[in-house]
């Protein structure tokens, strides 16, 4: 199972893990008041490196994107980010 980037850091705030699709991910930190006050009162940080990234040439890919995810991908302008539906 791959583990986190930030889990030392996480544990020590006293984070419990759990595992999703092989891959260690942070289930809760510390009780939910607590983190909602942590968040809306100061700087709140995770680790997405369970997740994946592709680059895909403009030309070749846009058609390909646009029939796996459910998400406008034709509507998305450069250097911007559409979190979208891809089934697995």
């Amino acid at each position: 199972m791959r583990t986190l980037a930030l889990r030392d850091t996480l544990t020590q705030h006293g984070a419990s893990f759990e595992e999703r699709c092989g891959i260690e991910i942070p289930a809760v930190i510390s009780d939910l008041k607590k983190e909602y006050h942590a968040i809306r009162d100061g700087v709140g940080i995770t680790d997405f490196s369970f997740m994946q990234k592709f680059r895909i040439p403009v030309d070749e890919g846009m058609d390909v994107l646009d029939n796996i995810f459910a998400g406008n991908i034709a509507r998305i302008r450069f250097c911007r980010v559409l979190h979208t539906f891809m089934a697995d």
